[in-house]
């Protein structure tokens, strides 16, 4: 028998690169939207696909009706990391991340079913600039209020293996892409101005997955079997850690222009961010981020890799500026 899964978050950009990853296996799935319209007509033609409102899934309508025949969960909805901090913002992350997380696990234990995917962050673990590699060994207490709902929510789903549900939470670094946004959409408008950019120094280590890995990853753990002592949190990225420098030179590749990165010392351009209170995001173009996925590829047993710099360079192909008369030629 085929098996159904839920999949919460389906209408976001890792959930429109995993349902058709899903289709593709022949899973029947269901999506639990907050309304139907932010579907793509083609979903809602779709016989193998059920679609169900639930509203917010903090305070969630229909969801026992979401779970029926499912055996799989995939949680990819919550709040983002994205310009949501400022007053209020605790209770907003806890709402959209730990409620939800909660309200569905306990849907999962009451229809039993055998496996439930969490999509996770590393900010669970750091606040995105770290001095060792991460791994699932590392315990640091998470500052900004979105790294604490998820590490939070994370732990909504740790009774689930007493009632035999292999329950797994992936903590990913910035997922890249076509279309991403957020952090990435940033970079992206950065490479995009053909500016001479001061990151010729900066030799720093940041892991990344792509959209398409992230998909791969849930595809993999919803079309098999595996045991509920499989459960918990698991660090996951990319192979192959890239410098800024290297993200914006793939990126100006991919839409045809030179890198023109130029060497300036990093304490210098740390001093100007403080400057103008752009400490923070200084930081993450300056500092590391590495991750080590070990535990996660073998005890999964999971070998596939993506190439990083082919993804960034799609990535910057797809956002190259209309007017090709005013691109340079690529070095």
């Amino acid at each position: 028998m085929t098996k159904r899964i839920l999949i919460t978050g389906a209408a976001g950009f890792i959930g429109r690169h995993v349902v058709p990853r899903l289709e593709q296996d022949g899973c029947l799935l269901t999506l639990a939207v907050r309304t139907a319209e932010t579907c793509p007509p083609l979903w809602r033609r779709n016989s193998c696909v059920r679609i169900v409102e639930t509203g917010d899934l903090a305070q969630p309508a229909h969801l026992d009706a979401a779970f029926s025949d499912v055996s799989c969960v995939v949680h990819l909805a919550g709040l983002t990391n994205a310009g949501k901090a400022g007053e209020g913002a605790e209770k907003r992350f806890r709402a959209g991340n730990v409620s939800a997380t909660r309200n569905l696990a306990d849907a999962a234990i009451r229809h039993r079913v055998a496996t439930f995917v969490h999509l996770s962050s590393i900010f669970a673990v750091t606040d995105n600039v770290a001095d060792r590699i991460i791994d699932d060994t590392t315990e640091s207490t998470p500052s900004s209020a979105y790294g604490r709902s998820k590490r939070e929510a994370e732990q909504c789903l740790t009774r689930l293996p007493d009632h035999g549900i292999a329950a797994i939470s992936l903590r990913l670094p910035l997922v890249i892409g076509p279309q991403a946004k957020g952090n990435w959409a940033a970079l992206e408008k950065l490479a995009a101005t053909g500016l001479p950019l001061p990151f010729g120094s900066i030799t720093n280590r940041r892991s990344l997955i792509s959209v398409a890995s992230a998909a791969d990853v849930v595809a993999h753990l919803c079309t098999r079997p595996w045991p509920s002592a499989a459960s918990g949190a698991y660090a996951l990225a990319d192979p192959g850690p890239l410098s800024t420098a290297d993200m914006m030179t793939g990126l100006r590749r991919g839409m045809d222009r030179t890198p023109r990165m130029i060497r300036c010392p990093t304490w210098l351009l740390a001093a100007m961010a403080a400057l103008v209170g752009q400490s923070r995001r200084m930081a993450s173009l300056l500092g590391s981020c590495e991750i080590d996925d070990t535990r996660f590829r073998q005890t999964f047993a999971y070998d596939r890799t993506e190439d990083l710099k082919e993804t960034i360079r799609q990535c910057g192909a797809a956002t190259r500026p209309s007017n090709t008369g005013s691109r340079e030629q690529a070095a």
